[in-house]
């Protein structure tokens, strides 16, 4: 007889499921305890303030492709400090990335070892 537990995480549906819950809470903790920025976060933000202010020839100074700073930009020019735009499209990139590499996976093995991947 299974457990709750054991037919919980059978499925791959409800592991996909707690994979995206549990990287929901990682991001918010992330978002509102974490005051320490990764390696390139700093000039993202850097870059993000220039598109704000439309320095274009700072934006573009780094030679680091455009599109994260870009995006991080509009947020800024929609009221988001430069360091909580890069930290909330950072999180959003993370937990963008899970449907992608599940579906990977998914060339590799059965779906329900996928999901665990």
């Amino acid at each position: 007889m299974q457990t709750y537990l054991q037919k919980l995480f059978c499925s791959s549906r409800n592991v996909l499921i707690l994979t995206v819950l549990l990287g929901l809470i990682i991001a918010l903790i992330s978002i509102l305890f974490s005051k320490v920025l990764y390696a390139d976060a700093g000039i993202y933000a850097n870059q993000a303030y220039a598109y704000k202010i439309g320095d274009i020839h700072r934006l573009m100074a780094s030679g680091l492709p455009p599109l994260f700073p870009v995006l991080a930009g509009v947020m800024c020019k929609m009221g988001l400090s430069s360091y909580y735009s890069t930290l909330l499209l950072g999180c959003f990139f993370y937990l963008a990335t899970i449907a992608p590499l599940y579906y990977f996976l998914c060339f590799f093995l059965k779906s329900k070892h996928a999901a665990w991947g």
